[in-house]
């Protein structure tokens, strides 16, 4: 296979007026290795000239992939997959092979800003110690900060670079996050369960930095997570996780999403983890004890007052409980068979529910990705929509089938019954009253972004879940 180089071009025409940029990030195949120009490499054109845009190469060349720091076509790149500018025409390239957020001046300078070439971690701080896993995503705020993720989802981590170069981990996209008995948060990331201090501060709980094919159990650092997607707290303090065996998905090349294999994992507030029930590897919709149950890609969990745990098995189209034993019993829905209705609780047809959360009274609340739909199960078993009419996908406020929901993924409820809803495709987060009502509670639809602010003046980029402390009863 031929290896990957970037080359970074800036277009410039006159209409633009003197001085202004578009970059354009170009991955490209290129043959060869190693850091040096190789001979016959083609030279960086000359300046523009006329009114006519045109390209001029600023930084990188086809003497193929590598890590060097240097002047236009001397500079190498690794696995190059994302780049921005900031406000003074700096671009930053994520490069990913490398472990580096390379930085290019719009002289072409090319310069490693933060990471470590070749060091893989997460490591903080203001200088050339820290270090990144795989960074492959990028954005960047008026304020020009970095927001930078890696492309593992077991890392799990979002990190803000800010211009001066010090680096800050923060919980991100792909990290799973609950909140504990004193309402403080807990995440995943980079193959750890952290604890974070009202300070910022994490401690680990369980876990260790390290890769794995398959989970491992264990007591503190000899535990292993791989691909957490959901956590949640019981009453005692123990904390559920739910891991999904994406590499069995892809193993298997079918393209059927139902083969995602999902385990649900257990805690204690001492590190020790266990598997509580779900057989790693392997996928499908069986109930029974243990090791013996099977899931279907589980997106979401819920913790019962009773102490059950509930998820909602998103490719298996159902809603199943998980007692403290390990029994696995499917509350709502048909295994296998999406749809969309509501009645007795054996009358229920869900389409991928991807969130479930338990409400004061006992009643559980649905989220659907597949129905675009808010939905309750009362303590009787009788399923109605309180928001959100199917299929139909986009943004709107108001009550019942006036509302709609463009993919959300995840919802909480808080004491007084209110519900949160993480409304992951429109990038905004919904509040949901109990007559049904539905506003936007932070957000502007359809405006990706990472901005701190009030209701419509604040930003998210596809938020994918919400959290409440766990109701002690």
């Amino acid at each position: 296979m031929a290896a990957s180089c970037l080359k970074v071009w800036k277009s410039t025409s006159s209409m633009w007026g003197l001085g202004a940029l578009a970059l354009t990030a170009v991955l490209m195949a290129c043959g060869g290795g190693g850091g040096g120009q190789t001979a016959g490499s083609p030279a960086s054109p000359g300046p523009s000239t006329g009114n006519s845009p045109s390209l001029v190469l600023l930084a990188g060349g086809l003497g193929g992939s590598g890590n060097l720091e240097g002047v236009g076509g001397s500079a190498r790149f690794g696995k190059p997959m994302a780049v921005v500018m900031d406000t003074q025409g700096n671009a930053f390239v994520a490069d990913e092979a490398v472990h580096v957020v390379r930085k290019v001046t719009p002289e072409g300078v090319v310069t490693d800003f933060a990471g470590q070439r070749g060091v893989s971690g997460i490591t903080n701080g203001a200088d050339r110690s820290k270090t990144l896993a795989s960074p492959s995503w990028l954005s960047i705020d008026g304020q020009d900060n970095l927001m930078v993720s890696g492309n593992n989802a077991s890392y799990g981590f979002a990190h803000r670079i800010a211009p001066d170069g010090t680096m800050t981990t923060m919980t991100g996209l792909a990290t799973p996050m609950a909140l504990d008995l004193g309402g403080r948060l807990l995440s995943i990331g980079y193959g750890q369960l952290l604890h974070w201090s009202e300070a910022g501060v994490p401690t680990v709980l369980a876990g260790r930095q390290a890769h794995s094919a398959a989970p491992v159990d264990g007591a503190g650092d000899a535990a292993i997570f791989t691909d957490p997607v959901a956590m949640a707290v019981d009453r005692q303090g123990n904390v559920y996780v739910v891991e999904v065996d994406w590499m069995a998905y892809e193993a298997c090349r079918c393209g059927e999403w139902g083969r995602v294999g999902s385990t649900v994992r257990r805690v204690t507030p001492q590190g020790v983890v266990s598997t509580l029930a779900g057989r790693w590897g392997e996928w499908g919709q069986l109930d029974g004890n243990g090791a013996d149950a099977r899931f279907s890609g589980i997106r979401g969990l819920a913790i019962d007052r009773d102490g059950s745990v509930l998820v909602a098995d998103t490719f298996g189209h159902t809603l199943r409980r998980v007692t403290p034993l390990g029994v696995v019993t499917t509350v709502a829905g048909v295994a296998g068979q999406p749809g969309y209705a509501n009645g007795p609780r054996e009358q229920v047809r869900l389409n991928q529910p991807t969130g479930v959360a338990v409400a004061p009274d006992g009643a559980l609340w649905v989220i659907e990705a597949g129905n675009y739909t808010l939905r309750r199960l009362d303590v009787a078993g009788q399923m109605t929509t309180v928001a959100g009419r199917p299929p139909q996908a986009s943004h709107a406020d108001g009550r019942g089938e006036q509302a709609r929901f463009n993919g959300p993924l995840g919802l909480a409820v808080d004491a007084a019954g209110i519900v949160y809803v993480a409304d992951t495709g429109n990038h905004v987060v919904r509040r949901i009253a109990r007559d049904g009502t539905v506003t936007t509670l932070a957000g502007l639809p359809g405006q990706p972004g990472w901005v701190d602010g009030t209701g419509a003046a604040a930003r998210f980029n596809a938020p994918t879940a919400s959290a409440r402390p766990p109701v002690l009863m």
